[in-house]
């Protein structure tokens, strides 16, 4: 676990993304399922969290 705000920060790996709306949708609501080796991760399905993905844009160049 890494701490660069008031909020804990974990590393996981995207399993899984399923968008759950309607394709002609304004809104797109997903589905993300990770993996992560933290013990103190506690996800639980309805939470709310930020995803960071690395680079610009989740670019790594």
């Amino acid at each position: 676990m890494q701490t660069t705000s008031s909020a804990p920060t974990y590393t996981a790996t995207l399993l899984r993304s399923d968008r759950i709306t309607a394709p002609e949708s304004k809104e797109e609501v997903r589905n993300l399922v990770f993996r992560t080796d933290d013990p103190g991760f506690d996800g639980r399905i309805g939470n709310c969290i930020r995803v960071l993905a690395p680079g610009q844009y989740g670019n790594p160049y």
